[in-house]
């Protein structure tokens, strides 16, 4: 850091300080103000592609560099169909055991209600302990489910169940953060609305999906997030380009 301390930034023309957030080019080796290296969406050199290397204290907060200065790519469409149907079985687990249950309990009711055991002692089909289980496992599925799908995105580190299996994740573009639980529910939110819309709501998204070319839905859109591979947020974050010089 000491090298940079009193040099001119190439961008605003101000001295760097030596409390200032800096990062230098990995190419050319000039340092800038992290706000300037961002407005200038990278570096000042003509025709200069480096990527940003941190030069600051371990203080130094590399989100910053990376909120604007960070495009993902458009994360594989079979791995999403997987992860969505891994999060739809998990969703809605609870309720179709407890559907199971009563169907089963129905059925087996139909053939036994009123008849006898071997010993002519009456038997009146399955206890009603059984119906009320079922009952309260289909209740209480419905709960979670709703749950999951509003908050699932915001899970560990931007990722439900289903993309977790799949090696994806949902990043927040504000600031290149695992998504939150607050973001996952605006996400899913716009994504429930619009399969209330008869026959063509579950279509909307989907088509968006293959339609944007960072394929971001409309939920997306509203709460500022992408849909990506954990490999690629891994070493955008984890490369060589954040170690401190």
């Amino acid at each position: 850091m000491n090298r940079y301390v009193n040099r001119e930034c190439p961008y605003c023309h101000r001295i760097i300080r030596a409390d200032d957030n800096i990062v230098v080019c990995s190419k050319c080796g000039i340092a800038h103000h992290v706000e300037c290296w961002n407005e200038n969406h990278g570096c000042t050199t003509y025709g200069c592609d480096g990527d940003p290397r941190a030069a600051l204290n371990l203080g130094f907060n590399t989100s910053e560099i990376l909120t604007q200065a960070v495009e993902y790519s458009k994360a594989p469409l079979w791995p999403r169909l997987w992860a969505s149907i891994l999060d739809s079985i998990i969703a809605g687990a609870a309720f179709m055991v407890g559907i199971i249950i009563l169907i089963v309990a129905g059925v087996f009711d139909s053939y036994t209600y009123n008849g006898y055991y071997s010993d002519y002692t009456p038997y009146n089909g399955v206890s009603y302990g059984w119906y009320i289980f079922g009952i309260l496992l289909i209740v209480g599925g419905i709960i979670c489910a709703l749950t999951y799908n509003f908050i699932k995105d915001g899970i560990g580190k931007g990722q439900s169940y289903g993309k977790r299996a799949a090696g994806l994740m949902v990043v927040d573009l504000k600031d290149n953060t695992p998504c939150s639980k607050g973001k996952s529910a605006l996400r899913n939110l716009i994504w429930t609305a619009l399969n209330m819309i008869p026959y063509i709501g579950w279509l909307i998204e989907p088509i968006v999906v293959l339609a944007n070319d960072k394929g971001r839905r409309l939920g997306d859109l509203a709460a500022n997030t992408q849909v990506i591979t954990v490999k690629e947020y891994e070493k955008l974050t984890n490369s060589d380009q954040w170690k401190t010089l």
